[in-house]
């Protein structure tokens, strides 16, 4: 038995449900899937909207949309299908059952889902847990936080038997936080606002409990992967995308991509986009992830 499961057992035999934010007036989180658009125009970036309050069983509807669009985008045996697709979760959300935010936050973190608050949207008490899942983070809207509360107790309840059930409780949200390299501070920020108020979290809250960062562990992935398209180090990698930043910055669209590019691999600009056109015409079109790795990076090392 998990430590989640046993706390939900002691949760059944002491109240109905732990909470942020009433939940037993919010309406049940919907998950819907954005229609492909021009503005996510790139085959496999894709929109999920969760709204509304989160609820047990939410994870496995966010599971099986997921799976569902990983099986139409990620089919290696069929030439159609396409990989490197990103899948935003965009945020909307008034909180609700903590454990399930914490499930939906390590579904965010398994399939490397960007999370993002978007203006006019709000993702306030247990919903911040949701949000911190994302490898990526976006906010842009409201991001709240207040103390954890008992939505309903037996009425012979004991004080030792609620101190008992919140120390479990805050044990399990500091081990998820270390999980998505969150600070810790964000339960002190939680556990410092009472139940009946919402603490707003500003720029310089967000930043000191690492919530506007991409996740480290996931930015080093990255790193490493296109440090080997190019056939050098992680070191080097990033000492180079950091002069194509300052290089590059004047110019957009195409011309951004092939001057980053002749950084990237030491080359001209025209030699850049001479290696681009090579893998446009004999990478692209493979139907396998690591073929077209592969490819790319034979393309960079012939220069």
């Amino acid at each position: 038995m998990t430590c989640v499961t046993k706390i939900r057992s002691l949760f059944k035999k002491c109240l109905l449900s732990i909470a942020f934010l009433f939940p037993l007036v919010c309406s049940a989180a919907e998950f819907r899937l954005e229609p492909e658009s021009s503005d996510f125009p790139y085959c496999g970036h894709r929109v999920i909207d969760m709204d509304g309050g989160i609820r047990e069983a939410d994870d496995k509807k966010l599971e099986a949309l997921i799976l569902n669009l990983h099986k139409k985008y990620h089919n290696k045996n069929d030439p159609d299908s396409c990989f490197g697709g990103t899948l935003l979760l965009r945020l909307n959300s008034n909180g609700g059952d903590v454990l399930n935010a914490i499930s939906l936050g390590r579904l965010a973190r398994k399939y490397e889902l960007e999370t993002i608050v978007r203006s006019g949207s709000e993702c306030v008490s247990s919903c911040v847990l949701v949000y911190a899942g994302g490898v990526r983070r976006g906010q842009y809207g409201k991001i709240g936080v207040h103390q954890p509360y008992f939505s309903q107790l037996r009425a012979d309840i004991s004080r030792d038997e609620i101190r008992d059930i919140r120390k479990r409780l805050n044990d399990i949200i500091l081990a998820y936080l270390d999980e998505v390299n969150v600070s810790r501070q964000l339960l002190e920020l939680m556990l410092s606002t009472p139940p009946e108020r919402i603490r707003y979290l500003d720029e310089k809250d967000l930043e000191y409990v690492r919530l506007l960062r991409e996740d480290p562990d996931f930015n080093e992935k990255q790193v490493a992967e296109r440090a080997y398209e190019y056939g050098i180090t992680s070191a080097e990698y990033r000492a180079r995308d950091a002069l194509s930043d300052r290089r590059c910055k004047a110019v957009s669209g195409v011309s951004e991509l092939y001057c980053r590019k002749a950084i990237m691999l030491n080359v001209s600009l025209q030699k850049a986009k001479e290696i681009e056109g090579r893998i446009d015409k004999k990478c692209l079109d493979l139907i396998s992830e690591k073929a077209i790795i592969d490819c790319v990076r034979a393309e960079h090392l012939r220069k």
